[in-house]
């Protein structure tokens, strides 16, 4: 794969209303996990701890407590794999401003070598 091909072209915005008021507790649990991985892995660290930390907590509060369970599994395996997480937002900025530096150098992408990208999962 070449550098272009391992980077993201576009950006989607969801609002993950459906799992949140599912009763489905497997849909509902990783949607959760998810939800978080994502926010741990690309949201900045500012964003993270001024925002959506509160707004974390009060979800949480609303919830029922099968829910918040499900929550709190979920968060236990966020902060398991927080490593993983940060590995994947070091080789993500370093993917993008790589990418940057060559296209200031006025590379084309069909001039971009090939780089790999085995990390699976991320």
């Amino acid at each position: 794969r070449s550098l272009h091909d391992a980077l993201p072209i576009s950006r989607l915005r969801h609002h993950g209303g459906y799992a949140a008021h599912t009763n489905n507790v497997e849909i509902f649990y990783l949607s959760s996990r998810n939800r978080l991985r994502y926010v741990l892995k690309n949201f900045p660290l500012r964003r993270i701890l001024s925002g959506f930390v509160y707004r974390e907590m009060r979800y949480f509060i609303g919830l029922d407590s099968r829910k918040r369970y499900l929550l709190l599994r979920a968060y236990v395996y966020a902060v398991l794999r927080i490593p993983e997480i940060i590995f994947a937002r070091v080789r993500e900025r370093l993917l993008v401003n790589s990418f940057k530096a060559q296209n200031h150098r006025g590379l084309d992408e069909k001039n971009l070598t090939a780089i790999p990208y085995a990390v699976s999962g991320l």
